[in-house]
């Protein structure tokens, strides 16, 4: 089994650095530079310039502009079938996250799925929105109530204003499901969680 982490800054890796996680991602890019083995998460509406070696992209056309880099998609990019999975790898990517509306049966249908270097999203918030213009957010810190009275955070992104889901998805309990499906590769984002709750995921999900 591997594991592959997201962090943000650089007190969630340290913390993560203590833990065999075999890819360590990040959207912060003084910490990808600072440490060349961590794959960077381009921005999905900026161009960006002067990246590292190492990224991670939601978008099919960077494959060709980047095609130096050594490349993970990221599961923004709604991979969804092995035809598409086929393609990327033809293109040369390392890794797929796959799509994160992509249901059990639908899974199940992908065909030799223990033979792609696929990973998929066990626990993390994801975006639901960005703003690239945003006249109010400045700072961290704010969040928007629904109706519901759900809160959704708001973060200060490379790509403007970044609105988070009001709770992560959590798959940690189907591992096991994922596992007999031929999935060996798992992902968690940390957005805002602070040690001890980094420690407690990761050390649940190293005892499987």
């Amino acid at each position: 089994m591997k594991i592959s982490v997201l962090v943000r800054n650089q007190e969630q890796l340290d913390v993560v650095k203590n833990y065999p996680c075999d890819m360590i991602y990040t959207d912060n890019l003084e910490l990808a530079k600072k440490y060349p083995e961590i794959f960077y998460q381009v921005a999905r509406v900026k161009e960006e310039s002067d990246l590292p070696d190492n990224i991670l992209i939601s978008d099919i056309g960077r494959i060709f502009s980047l095609k130096d880099k050594k490349i993970v998609v990221d599961y923004y990019m709604n991979v969804a079938n092995s035809k598409t999975i086929e393609v990327l790898l033809k293109l040369g990517v390392e890794k797929i996250n796959v799509s994160l509306e992509l249901e059990d049966a639908l899974l199940k249908q992908i065909t030799n799925l223990d033979s792609y270097p696929i990973e998929i999203l066990v626990y993390g918030r994801v975006e639901d929105m960005i703003l690239k213009q945003h006249p109010i957010f400045n700072k961290n810190g704010y969040s928007i109530k629904d109706y519901e009275g759900k809160l959704y955070p708001i973060y200060k992104t490379k790509n403007g204003v970044s609105i988070f889901h009001y709770e992560p998805i959590n798959r940690l309990d189907k591992i096991s499901f994922y596992r007999d499906l031929g999935i060996n590769c798992f992902r968690i984002d940390f957005l805002e969680e602070g040690q001890a709750e980094i420690e407690c995921i990761l050390q649940n999900v190293f005892k499987n």
